[in-house]
């Protein structure tokens, strides 16, 4: 908790606010898929959203998720490709809107776009037909100007 604390302290300085942006995308029933199985979409190739996807390498420094589902095993997150892993986001299941995660005292992981990807994974079922999703990056320019 702490962590979170310091990093977002770290954030908020004015010279990391002037680096600090963000990328925003929520997700309705439909055209969300709810079969029961488990799905995934490029972020940066099949969405839109407010703010700007990276569009040069960047440094993703937290996320934020939530979702409104009708059911607990119904869940959402956002993974990456290598070489940075899988789960840069937690996995939330049924309705849940958690404060950001901000990653290791704001210090976060490189992100190239025309190199990596990041997707969104869920699952829903075809009875909840009001389920919902959203997500938020936040970045800092690799090299800031």
């Amino acid at each position: 908790m702490i962590c979170r604390i310091v990093a977002l302290l770290l954030l908020c300085t004015p010279a990391a606010a002037e680096n600090l942006y963000s990328f925003s995308a929520a997700f309705p029933s439909p055209p969300l898929k709810c079969d029961g199985g488990d799905q995934w979409f490029n972020i940066k190739t099949e969405i839109s959203g407010a703010g700007i996807f990276p569009k040069s390498p960047v440094i993703i420094v937290g996320t934020q998720v939530w979702s409104f589902f009708a059911y607990p095993r119904e869940y959402f997150m956002i993974g990456a490709t290598q070489p940075n892993g899988d789960a840069i986001s937690p996995y939330v299941f049924g309705t849940a809107n958690p404060p950001p995660t901000f990653f290791p005292a704001g210090l976060g992981f490189a992100f190239d776009p025309d190199r990596d990807e990041l997707h969104a994974h869920y699952t829903c079922i075809p009875a909840d037909k009001e389920a919902a999703f959203g997500f938020t990056l936040f970045y800092t320019k690799r090299n800031p100007d």
